[in-house]
């Protein structure tokens, strides 16, 4: 992970420095998640008081949404459009990594609101 206004993540393989996937985000929490074979989805907030997100595929289809609750259990709903979606596995692991990553710095910075629910 690199960058601090505008954060970028490679993913890669162990032992490898071949790139898999970026991830670069903006200052709001959003961002691109783009694989070498095509397929690009986007990561939205979709509240702005509590840490909810969402993966969004090229057309906008929710696929994968994300909440954090500090306190009580989190959740992560996979909607119906995700079925035939071969990256889910990934969408839904690397979601939790950006979403817990963005939750800590929230934190770390004084953010609060980040942390809610």
């Amino acid at each position: 992970r690199s960058g601090f206004f505008k954060p970028k993540t490679t993913i890669r393989s162990p032992d490898s420095e071949t790139e898999q996937a970026i991830f670069e985000q903006n200052w709001r929490d959003a961002g691109v998640l783009q694989l070498p074979y095509g397929p690009a989805y986007r990561w939205e907030k979709e509240s702005f008081w509590g840490a909810r997100f969402v993966w969004k595929d090229a057309t906008g289809n929710p696929l994968v949404r994300f909440r954090y609750r500090a306190l009580k259990p989190s959740e992560v709903e996979v909607t119906p459009s995700a079925a035939s979606v071969s990256d889910l596995p990934l969408l839904v692991v690397f979601g939790w990594y950006v979403l817990i990553t963005a939750v800590q710095s929230g934190a770390a910075a004084g953010g609060g609101a980040a942390a809610g629910g």
